[in-house]
Protein backbone atom coordinates (compact mmCIF):
# COMPACT_ATOMS: atom_id res chain seq x y z
CA UNK A 1 0.00 0.00 0.00
CA UNK A 2 3.07 2.45 1.00
CA UNK A 3 4.75 1.25 -2.52
CA UNK A 4 1.46 2.28 -4.35
CA UNK A 5 0.73 5.64 -2.63
CA UNK A 6 4.73 6.50 -3.39
CA UNK A 7 4.20 5.38 -6.69
CA UNK A 8 0.48 7.71 -6.87
CA UNK A 9 2.96 10.79 -6.00
CA UNK A 10 5.64 10.57 -8.47
CA UNK A 11 3.36 10.72 -11.03
CA UNK A 12 1.26 13.26 -9.52
CA UNK A 13 4.32 15.40 -9.60
CA UNK A 14 5.61 14.35 -12.57
CA UNK A 15 2.21 15.44 -14.14
CA UNK A 16 2.60 18.76 -12.55
CA UNK A 17 6.21 19.05 -13.55
CA UNK A 18 4.95 18.49 -17.46
CA UNK A 19 2.24 20.76 -16.87
CA UNK A 20 4.41 23.32 -15.98
CA UNK A 21 6.82 22.84 -18.81
CA UNK A 22 4.11 22.74 -21.63
CA UNK A 23 2.93 26.38 -19.96
CA UNK A 24 6.71 28.12 -20.03
CA UNK A 25 6.97 26.06 -23.61
CA UNK A 26 3.68 27.95 -25.42
CA UNK A 27 3.10 30.89 -23.15
CA UNK A 28 3.45 34.07 -25.19
CA UNK A 29 5.41 37.11 -24.38
CA UNK A 30 2.94 39.71 -22.66
CA UNK A 31 3.48 42.55 -24.47
CA UNK A 32 3.25 40.79 -27.91
CA UNK A 33 -0.42 39.80 -27.01
CA UNK A 34 -1.08 43.25 -25.56
CA UNK A 35 0.18 44.48 -29.67
CA UNK A 36 -1.86 42.10 -30.97
CA UNK A 37 -5.16 42.64 -29.16
CA UNK A 38 -5.45 46.17 -28.92
CA UNK A 39 -3.70 47.78 -31.71
CA UNK A 40 -4.94 45.55 -34.49
CA UNK A 41 -7.92 43.69 -34.24
CA UNK A 42 -11.12 45.33 -34.85
CA UNK A 43 -14.53 44.39 -35.33
CA UNK A 44 -17.52 44.73 -37.65
CA UNK A 45 -21.08 45.45 -37.60
CA UNK A 46 -24.60 46.41 -39.47
CA UNK A 47 -25.22 49.93 -37.95
CA UNK A 48 -29.13 49.24 -37.96
CA UNK A 49 -29.23 45.94 -36.17
CA UNK A 50 -26.04 46.52 -34.47
CA UNK A 51 -25.48 42.85 -34.98
CA UNK A 52 -21.78 41.43 -34.99
CA UNK A 53 -20.32 39.95 -37.75
CA UNK A 54 -16.78 39.21 -37.37
CA UNK A 55 -13.15 40.22 -37.21
CA UNK A 56 -10.96 41.82 -39.29
CA UNK A 57 -7.01 43.37 -38.62
CA UNK A 58 -5.69 46.98 -39.74
CA UNK A 59 -2.88 46.50 -42.18
CA UNK A 60 -1.96 50.53 -43.20
CA UNK A 61 -1.92 53.74 -41.52
CA UNK A 62 -4.72 55.12 -43.24
CA UNK A 63 -7.28 52.31 -42.01
CA UNK A 64 -6.93 49.29 -44.91
CA UNK A 65 -8.51 46.53 -43.17
CA UNK A 66 -8.27 42.49 -44.17
CA UNK A 67 -10.99 40.54 -43.23
CA UNK A 68 -13.05 37.81 -44.37
CA UNK A 69 -15.12 37.79 -47.28
CA UNK A 70 -17.86 36.16 -45.84
CA UNK A 71 -17.87 38.75 -43.49
CA UNK A 72 -18.58 42.38 -45.15
CA UNK A 73 -20.49 40.34 -48.29
CA UNK A 74 -23.72 39.23 -46.49
CA UNK A 75 -27.19 39.73 -48.48
CA UNK A 76 -29.28 42.80 -47.52
CA UNK A 77 -26.35 44.36 -45.82
CA UNK A 78 -26.18 47.66 -45.86
CA UNK A 79 -24.07 49.29 -43.98
CA UNK A 80 -20.66 48.02 -41.52
CA UNK A 81 -18.81 49.77 -38.88
CA UNK A 82 -15.73 49.01 -37.42
CA UNK A 83 -14.91 49.40 -33.84
CA UNK A 84 -11.13 49.91 -32.86
CA UNK A 85 -9.93 47.74 -29.06
CA UNK A 86 -9.48 51.69 -27.80
CA UNK A 87 -13.20 52.45 -28.54
CA UNK A 88 -13.13 54.57 -31.55
CA UNK A 89 -15.77 53.51 -34.26
CA UNK A 90 -15.77 54.08 -38.01
CA UNK A 91 -18.34 54.04 -40.53
CA UNK A 92 -16.64 51.60 -42.99
CA UNK A 93 -16.58 51.54 -46.84
CA UNK A 94 -15.54 48.03 -49.35
CA UNK A 95 -13.02 47.77 -51.11
CA UNK A 96 -12.49 44.35 -52.43
CA UNK A 97 -13.75 41.23 -52.43
CA UNK A 98 -12.19 37.26 -53.30
CA UNK A 99 -15.12 35.12 -52.72
CA UNK A 100 -12.00 31.89 -54.05
CA UNK A 101 -10.02 32.94 -50.88
CA UNK A 102 -12.48 34.60 -48.74
CA UNK A 103 -10.95 37.28 -48.05
CA UNK A 104 -11.74 41.28 -48.28
CA UNK A 105 -10.20 44.70 -47.61
CA UNK A 106 -12.52 47.12 -46.01
CA UNK A 107 -10.99 51.09 -44.84
CA UNK A 108 -12.94 53.90 -43.17
CA UNK A 109 -14.85 56.22 -44.73
CA UNK A 110 -13.18 59.00 -42.80
CA UNK A 111 -10.27 59.15 -41.08
CA UNK A 112 -8.60 61.89 -39.31
CA UNK A 113 -5.50 60.01 -37.85
CA UNK A 114 -3.04 57.56 -38.18
CA UNK A 115 -3.57 53.67 -37.25
CA UNK A 116 -1.58 51.59 -35.21
CA UNK A 117 -1.10 48.81 -37.78
CA UNK A 118 -0.29 45.46 -37.74
CA UNK A 119 2.76 44.33 -39.77
CA UNK A 120 1.99 41.22 -42.93
CA UNK A 121 4.91 38.87 -42.69
CA UNK A 122 6.31 39.21 -46.38
CA UNK A 123 7.43 35.69 -47.06
CA UNK A 124 5.32 32.32 -47.42
CA UNK A 125 7.76 30.36 -45.30
CA UNK A 126 5.49 28.67 -42.91
CA UNK A 127 5.90 25.16 -41.22
CA UNK A 128 3.79 22.67 -40.07
CA UNK A 129 4.36 23.05 -35.94
CA UNK A 130 4.73 26.41 -36.02
CA UNK A 131 3.10 28.81 -32.99
CA UNK A 132 0.24 30.61 -33.67
CA UNK A 133 -2.06 33.22 -32.17
CA UNK A 134 -5.75 34.15 -32.84
CA UNK A 135 -7.38 37.28 -32.12
CA UNK A 136 -10.80 38.02 -32.83
CA UNK A 137 -14.17 37.92 -30.88
CA UNK A 138 -15.57 34.16 -30.64
CA UNK A 139 -19.34 34.39 -29.81
CA UNK A 140 -19.21 38.16 -28.35
CA UNK A 141 -16.04 37.71 -25.86
CA UNK A 142 -14.31 40.79 -27.23
CA UNK A 143 -10.81 41.18 -28.00
CA UNK A 144 -10.32 37.35 -27.05
CA UNK A 145 -6.78 35.53 -28.19
CA UNK A 146 -6.17 31.44 -28.59
CA UNK A 147 -3.48 29.70 -29.17
CA UNK A 148 -1.88 26.92 -31.08
CA UNK A 149 0.08 25.23 -33.87
CA UNK A 150 -0.03 25.37 -37.56
CA UNK A 151 -0.98 21.36 -37.96
CA UNK A 152 -0.79 20.76 -42.26
CA UNK A 153 -0.50 23.28 -45.15
CA UNK A 154 -2.74 21.41 -47.56
CA UNK A 155 -3.94 22.56 -51.22
CA UNK A 156 -7.49 22.84 -50.62
CA UNK A 157 -9.90 22.35 -54.07
CA UNK A 158 -13.15 24.39 -51.97
CA UNK A 159 -10.76 27.48 -52.28
CA UNK A 160 -8.14 26.67 -54.66
CA UNK A 161 -5.01 27.60 -52.98
CA UNK A 162 -3.28 26.02 -49.93
CA UNK A 163 -4.40 26.49 -46.55
CA UNK A 164 -3.67 26.57 -43.22
CA UNK A 165 -5.17 23.85 -40.70
CA UNK A 166 -4.69 24.24 -37.08
CA UNK A 167 -6.05 23.02 -33.63
CA UNK A 168 -6.42 26.76 -32.32
CA UNK A 169 -10.01 27.15 -31.15
CA UNK A 170 -12.02 29.35 -33.21
CA UNK A 171 -15.63 29.92 -32.85
CA UNK A 172 -18.19 32.45 -34.73
CA UNK A 173 -17.20 36.17 -34.20
CA UNK A 174 -13.42 34.75 -34.66
CA UNK A 175 -13.89 35.02 -38.91
CA UNK A 176 -11.84 37.47 -40.75
CA UNK A 177 -9.73 37.75 -37.19
CA UNK A 178 -5.86 37.87 -37.96
CA UNK A 179 -3.58 35.21 -37.19
CA UNK A 180 -0.20 36.00 -35.78
CA UNK A 181 3.14 34.18 -36.11
CA UNK A 182 5.64 34.38 -32.72
CA UNK A 183 7.23 37.89 -34.70
CA UNK A 184 3.56 39.52 -34.38
CA UNK A 185 3.02 39.53 -37.91
CA UNK A 186 0.04 38.66 -39.94
CA UNK A 187 0.58 35.23 -41.43
CA UNK A 188 -3.50 34.45 -41.92
CA UNK A 189 -6.99 35.35 -41.76
CA UNK A 190 -9.42 32.83 -40.15
CA UNK A 191 -12.06 31.56 -42.90
CA UNK A 192 -14.07 28.44 -40.99
CA UNK A 193 -13.98 25.41 -38.51
CA UNK A 194 -14.48 22.02 -40.14
CA UNK A 195 -17.50 20.33 -38.82
CA UNK A 196 -18.80 16.57 -38.76
CA UNK A 197 -21.86 15.30 -40.40
CA UNK A 198 -23.73 16.20 -37.94
CA UNK A 199 -22.55 19.73 -38.22
CA UNK A 200 -20.67 19.73 -34.89
CA UNK A 201 -17.26 21.81 -34.55
CA UNK A 202 -14.07 18.89 -35.02
CA UNK A 203 -11.84 21.29 -33.24
CA UNK A 204 -10.11 22.03 -37.07
CA UNK A 205 -9.81 25.63 -38.02
CA UNK A 206 -9.21 27.19 -41.68
CA UNK A 207 -7.15 30.04 -42.17
CA UNK A 208 -6.23 31.51 -45.10
CA UNK A 209 -2.04 31.70 -45.38
CA UNK A 210 0.21 34.85 -45.90
CA UNK A 211 0.34 33.85 -50.02
CA UNK A 212 -3.81 34.62 -50.45
CA UNK A 213 -3.25 37.85 -48.49
CA UNK A 214 -0.47 38.43 -50.60
CA UNK A 215 -2.68 37.60 -53.54
CA UNK A 216 -5.65 40.47 -52.79
CA UNK A 217 -3.43 43.19 -51.37
CA UNK A 218 -1.73 43.02 -54.95
CA UNK A 219 -5.01 42.97 -56.62
CA UNK A 220 -6.17 46.06 -54.66
CA UNK A 221 -2.66 47.46 -55.64
CA UNK A 222 -3.51 46.90 -59.41
CA UNK A 223 -7.27 48.75 -58.53
CA UNK A 224 -9.37 45.42 -58.92
CA UNK A 225 -12.52 45.36 -56.86
CA UNK A 226 -13.43 41.63 -56.78
CA UNK A 227 -12.17 38.58 -58.61
CA UNK A 228 -14.71 36.98 -60.53
CA UNK A 229 -14.40 33.18 -59.73
CA UNK A 230 -16.81 30.80 -58.38
CA UNK A 231 -16.48 28.77 -55.46
CA UNK A 232 -18.39 25.86 -53.19
CA UNK A 233 -19.97 26.98 -50.74
CA UNK A 234 -18.70 25.71 -47.39
CA UNK A 235 -19.40 25.58 -43.78
CA UNK A 236 -17.81 29.39 -42.80
CA UNK A 237 -18.42 30.09 -39.17
CA UNK A 238 -20.27 33.20 -39.35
Amino acid sequence: MKKLIRTAVILFAFAIGVGQTSYTKYSWPKDLVKDCVQRTSVLFGESDKHEWLGSGVIISKDGLVLTAAHVVSESGLKTLTMYTSNGEKYDVKVLLINKRLDLALVQPKESARDFNFAKVQKSNDLYVGEDILVVGHPLGHMWSVTDGIIGSLPWSVWYFNRIIETNARILPGNSGGPVYSRKGEVIGIVSAMYTDHFGNPTGIGIVIPIDGIHHVIKMYEDGLKFEPVKRYKISDIK
